[in-house]
């Protein structure tokens, strides 16, 4: 039998990746709220540009 003070973290632990899974889940592509910036940095790098990032280059609202 698993020590007690161990199962409120562990139910803590399940209810994270329970949320986590579902909003991995229910996002649709595209609409993470950083995931064109981090689509733009990685093309960057692999057209061996090294990505500037200056005020302006990304939506505030993120």
């Amino acid at each position: 039998m698993p020590n007690r003070k161990f199962i409120p973290i562990a139910l803590l632990i399940i209810v994270y990746f329970v949320a986590a899974g579902l909003y991995a889940a229910l996002t649709p592509p595209w609409q993470a709220p950083d995931e064109p910036a981090h689509y733009n940095y990685i093309r960057q790098l692999a057209e061996g540009d090294f990505p500037v990032i200056e005020a302006g280059d990304y939506d505030q609202a993120y």
